[in-house]
């Protein structure tokens, strides 16, 4: 079956964006209308993550279904800067991998200085999941160098999924995700999981004794369901990871061997709670002065079954107290319209200090990608898109948003599925910022 690219024009919906050239409108000289949507030949695949390379070059990582069946593996494309599928990269700009697993899906990247492609996710068969990573090189050919074969799996000795990736200076690479721990009588729970590799793909064990560590939030009888969504090392090489705390925000900070770092929030530690109900993490930035802005997602139950979701941030200051200057007390909540199934999937920091947060919406047909800038204060931004809020569909029927990533001249590019061929493939949207 031949594959086929099929590049789809962003339809604005719900939120308008003016005529005249602001911030937040497509970017034309991407893909058509700012939009390039991919197709894999099966029945349904799409992007969990965006990444830019020093030279323009857009990196979705995700997964693609296998023959039309229930099976999948991870899955990239590359795109040149205009939107169009790189030929030098795999399969006319797509690449596929198995681990060997039924159930193989990448939901992080992250490109090495020297150009190599690194992706986490997760591998499941029958006897359970183990974080996955891979190492790829800059044709998108598996790198024998990273543990014999491109491809290394963490086993954290139950079911364990890397949601989040980063590079260190030395060529490590550190994951971040869940793993599920034993719960005393009952079934079990989940903790912060974080693994470090050599740059040969070898668990480094340097780090938690054994390369691995599991973090907690609520120890002894309360301990809930925690998963970290998203991870970043600090140029003095402290790491960060954000996420979910049972149902808060949660943030912890290491130092680089692996051990709470004391100095952030008193045990290396951090939730925030928005609205008392289900409040998670799913990515953050660091500022120039170490202040940390956290998105994601703040729930409340408006009624006996539905959840109403909405767009959450919060910043921090570098000691992982709230910053009172933002928002309220430290928190920002925003609706962008919809009742349900809103939420923050990337967040990044202009230079000038805005934040932009990329995340889904609702619209009529189902979830849109929903854009919103945020001033140093945390209101919204009325220069951008309309009243400081951008709404987009890609397809008429439901576009689920993966990840947010800063592009050349400060574009903004979000990442994800979407409707296209009575079936779903990856897209790619690129969005001025001025």
């Amino acid at each position: 079956m031949a594959r086929a690219v099929v590049l789809a024009a962003v339809v604005a919906a719900a939120v308008a964006v003016p005529s005249a050239a602001v911030p937040g409108q497509p970017d034309p000289g991407f893909g058509v209308g700012g939009t390039a949507v991919t197709e894999f030949p099966s029945s349904y695949s799409g992007a969990r993550a965006v990444t830019v390379q020093a030279d323009g070059r857009v990196v979705a990582a995700g997964f693609a279904h296998t023959d039309h069946s229930v099976l999948q593996d991870v899955a990239l494309v590359r795109y040149d800067p205009d939107g169009t599928p790189d030929p030098t990269f795999g399969d006319g700009g797509r690449v596929r991998t198995d681990f060997g697993g039924r159930f193989d899906e990448a939901l992080a990247v992250a490109v090495q200085p020297d150009g190599r492609i690194v992706v986490a996710g997760s591998s499941g068969d029958a006897t359970g999941t183990d974080m996955a990573v891979a190492r790829y090189t800059r044709d998108g050919s598996l790198d024998a160098s990273f543990d014999g074969d491109g491809m290394a799996l963490v086993d954290f000795g139950g079911d364990s999924v890397a949601r989040g990736v980063a590079l260190q200076r030395d060529g490590k690479v550190v994951v971040a995700g869940w793993a599920v721990q034993p719960a005393g009588t009952g079934c079990c729970s989940a903790d912060f999981a974080l693994a470090r590799l050599t740059p040969g793909g070898a668990l480094d064990r340097s780090f938690g004794g054994d390369g691995r560590v599991a973090t907690d939030f609520l120890p002894g009888d309360e301990n809930g369901q925690d998963a970290a969504h998203a991870v970043l090392v600090r140029p003095d090489g402290r790491i960060l990871a954000a996420g979910g705390a049972g149902a808060d925000f949660g943030i912890a900070r290491y130092r680089a061997d692996g051990a709470l770092d004391p100095a952030f929030g008193g045990d290396g530690r951090v939730s925030t709670d928005f609205v008392g109900d289900r409040d998670e993490a799913r990515d953050l930035a660091v500022d120039s002065h170490g202040g940390v802005v956290a998105g994601g997602q703040s729930c409340q139950p408006p009624g006996p079954s539905d959840e109403d979701c909405d767009f959450a941030l919060a910043r921090y200051r570098a000691g992982g107290q709230l910053d009172r200057r933002f928002g309220n007390h430290g928190r920002v909540r925003t609706d962008l319209g919809a009742e349900v199934g809103e939420g923050v999937r990337g967040v990044i920091l202009q230079r000038d200090g805005r934040i932009v947060a990329g995340g889904d919406t609702q619209g009529p047909g189902g979830s849109d990608v929903g854009l919103a800038r945020y001033r140093h204060d945390g209101r919204l931004d009325p220069a951008f898109g309309s009243g400081g809020l951008v709404i987009a569909s890609v397809s008429p029927v439901t576009d689920e948003v993966g990840g947010l990533a800063r592009g050349p001249a400060g574009r903004l590019l979000v990442a994800g599925t979407t409707a296209v061929s009575q079936s779903f493939g990856f897209f790619v949207s690129s969005y001025r910022p001025t």
